[in-house]
C-alpha cells in the first residue's frame, strides 16, 4: 500500500475503527471515546498527527504515513497490573512486524516500552489509564497506543532511530494493522487469566541490553547503572548496580554504557 490507511481495512471481530486524517492525538481522541462510554476494542487511527506524544507525555514526532494507532480498552487487570499492557503492545506489535522481517532475530525490545529493529528504535508504546471506578481496585478505561515509523523517522535523537522502509523492509501498514489487532487479543487475555509470566517470557526473549551495563535515567537528576538483570512480575527493571546491590526501577530512560562509570549509584 501506499502512505496512507483506508478505514475499509480488515480487521477480526471485536474491534470499531474511527479513521482519520488527521488529529493532534489518538490518544486524546481516544480518551475522549472512552470518557464517553466506547466499547473495548474501539480503534483510533490518524495518518498524521500535530501534537502527538510518548511516554511521560514526550513529545513524539508523528510524521504522515506512519502508524499513529490508540486503543480503548475495558481489561479484567487491577491498577497495580497497568504496567504490564505496554509490554504486551510491544509484543503484539513486535509480531505485526515480524513477518515483514526476513531475519527474526533483529527484533528486540527495549525496556521499558520501545520496538527495535537491527538497534534502531522504529516503534512504541504509551498506556495512559482513566480513572478508577469507584468499587473496584480497576480503572474504568485503559487507553492503549502504538507509534511505528513505516515510512519516514525523526531526526536529531540521542539514540538510533530509523523506519521500516528504510531498513529495506516491504511494508503493508494495513496488514500491520490488522496483524496487530489479530496479536493483541490473546496476549492480553493471557495476562487477564494466567497473569504476566507468558507475556514476560515473550518480551525477555528479545530484551534488548540484558547482561549488559546500562544507564537508567529516573529523573530529577538521578541516574542509576548497573547490570540489567530482568523484569519484575510487574514490569520494572531489576539492576545490579556496581556495589552489587539490586534495585528495581519502574520507568526510566535507558543508554547503554560502553565501560564502567561509577556514578555513586
Amino acid at each position: 500500500m501506499d502512505d496512507s490507511f483506508e478505514a475499509g481495512v480488515s480487521l477480526p471481530a471485536g474491534y470499531v475503527l474511527h479513521a482519520h486524517a488527521c488529529l493532534p492525538s489518538t490518544i486524546d481522541e481516544a480518551s475522549r471515546l472512552a470518557q464517553e462510554g466506547a466499547p473495548s476494542g474501539t480503534l483510533v487511527l490518524a495518518k498524521e498527527q500535530t501534537a502527538g506524544r510518548g511516554r511521560r507525555g514526550n513529545p513524539w514526532s508523528s510524521y504522515a504515513g506512519n502508524l499513529h494507532l490508540s486503543c480503548v480498552l475495558r481489561p479484567r487487570l487491577s491498577l497495580s497490573q497497568m504496567s504490564c499492557l505496554s509490554f504486551v503492545a510491544s509484543v503484539a506489535a513486535g509480531h505485526a512486524i515480524l513477518p515483514f522481517l526476513g531475519n527474526p532475530s533483529l527484533l528486540q525490545y527495549k525496556w521499558p516500552n520501545d520496538i527495535l529493529i537491527d538497534g534502531f528504535k522504529v516503534g512504541g508504546c504509551v498506556v495512559d489509564v482513566g480513572p478508577s471506578l469507584a468499587s473496584e481496585d480497576k480503572p474504568s478505561w485503559v487507553v492503549l497506543s502504538v507509534g511505528v515509523n513505516l515510512c519516514k523517522a525523526p531526526h536529531g535523537m540521542d539514540y538510533p532511530v530509523s523506519c521500516l522502509k528504510d531498513l529495506g523492509l516491504l511494508v503493508d501498514g494495513e496488514a500491520i494493522l490488522s496483524f496487530f489487532c489479530t496479536e493483541l487479543q490473546p496476549l492480553l487475555k493471557s495476562v487477564e487469566d494466567q497473569g504476566f509470566e507468558t507475556v514476560r517470557a515473550m518480551w525477555m526473549g528479545r530484551a534488548w541490553g540484558m547482561g549488559e551495563t546500562l544507564s537508567i535515567d529516573v529523573g530529577d537528576g538521578l541516574v542509576y547503572q548497573g547490570v540489567a538483570e530482568g523484569i519484575t512480575a510487574e514490569g520494572a527493571l531489576l539492576l545490579k548496580k556496581y556495589s552489587g546491590e539490586k534495585v528495581t526501577i519502574p520507568t526510566g530512560h535507558v543508554m547503554r554504557v560502553p565501560d564502567k562509570i561509577d556514578a555513586g549509584n
